[in-house]
């Protein structure tokens, strides 16, 4: 049941700037808006999913500092971290501050509370035009030293046999 699902989870759809991630995020949840939705696990078991489907980077949002989050957003949409087991956000992939604003201090902020971190990371966006290689190969450095489970995906690919692929390799069991 729910009570054993102790850890939290963390799944971030990275990808550059209208390369497909709010897609991918309907795709896996079936949620139109940002909030709590129940997902099944690759088990069975119900997963409650806190789903967020703009990035916390997004110009509106620069009141969302790393340090912050994802406390921020859980006031934002009134969500209590005890009421959901998997956040699933959106990150971009390039910003122009990375060090203030790029992925990297986002996911750190979630390591350093304990979320159990996973990506999925578009390397074909949906009008199948590649990531930046340097970028790609930047992340997936970055997630093996950490030892955050990632995959590549492919945007202009069916988003629902994508989303399978996600869930298969990125979800809780």
């Amino acid at each position: 049941g729910l009570g054993s699902v102790k850890k939290k989870y963390a799944l971030f759809i990275v990808g550059e700037r209208n390369s497909g991630k709010s897609t991918f995020i309907r795709s896996l949840t079936g949620c139109w808006k940002s909030k709590i939705y129940y997902v099944k696990s690759l088990s069975g078991n119900t997963l409650r999913a806190f789903v967020v489907l703009s990035s916390p980077q997004e110009r509106e949002h620069q009141d969302i500092l790393p340090q912050n989050f994802p406390k921020c957003i859980e006031d934002k949409y009134q969500v209590d971290r005890k009421e959901y087991d998997i956040l699933i956000s959106p990150l971009e992939l390039v910003v122009r501050n990375q060090r203030l604003y790029g992925y990297k201090p986002y996911i750190q902020s979630c390591l350093n509370q304990g979320f159990n971190v996973r990506l999925a990371v578009i390397e074909t966006s949906w009008n199948n035009i590649r990531a930046n290689p340097q970028e790609l190969t930047n992340i997936q450095q970055y997630a093996t030293q950490r030892n955050i489970p990632i995959i590549l995906v492919n945007a202009s690919n069916d988003p629902n046999a994508e989303a399978s692929r996600i869930r298969q390799a990125l979800y809780p069991s």
